[in-house]
């Protein structure tokens, strides 16, 4: 029996690609990720497993959960690619998992606060929890553990809690420590 070589060589490098692409490709769990706020800034600090300043590019990857919450509006899953400038607390975490509402609803809409979506393209300040065994996080609190930086300084937005916000990284550091 006579092997084809160069056939042989192309079908490796197929299968080559096909098992790299699939060990490079991250799991899309179908958990969904509903936030609730913490009963205060305290709690943020002492129960979070990573506090990190980290830019997020408005860039993600989406897959459908599933589920529903209406007949029109189903929850689907984000992950984002989180660049991290600076770690307060933990290990820096490289991504970021949420769950979010398509369509996406009303601004009022109180689902908005249950699941946060992707984070819009900036610099933040964010309050992780770890997610499963390998470099996921998720919020820890919703948009309570979202704090955009603008110079230098944290921004505290209508979930947050405001003695987070004005402050230096340097000041936060002080405050988990």
């Amino acid at each position: 029996m006579k092997i084809n070589i160069r056939l042989l060589l192309i079908t490796l490098a197929f299968l080559l690609c096909i098992v790299k692409t699939a060990a490079a490709s991250p799991a899309q769990p179908v958990e969904i990720f509903s936030t609730k706020t913490l009963p205060d800034y305290h709690s943020l600090l002492l129960h979070s497993d990573a506090i990190v300043a980290a830019h997020l590019d408005g860039s993600y990857t989406s897959w459908k959960t599933g589920k529903r919450v209406s007949a029109a509006a189903t929850l689907v899953n984000s992950r984002q690619h989180l660049i991290t400038h600076r770690v307060l607390k933990g290990t820096a975490p490289t991504f970021l998992l949420t769950t979010g509402v398509r369509p996406l609803p009303r601004p009022t809409d109180p689902l908005n606060q249950l699941y946060t979506g992707p984070l819009a393209d900036g610099d933040y300040l964010l309050f992780l929890k770890k997610y499963g065994n390998g470099s996921d996080s998720i919020l820890n609190g919703g948009f309570s553990a979202v704090y955009p930086l603008y110079q230098g300084r944290t921004i505290s937005l209508e979930n947050g809690f405001s003695e987070l916000g004005g402050k230096s990284l340097d000041e936060i550091k002080e405050m988990v420590h």
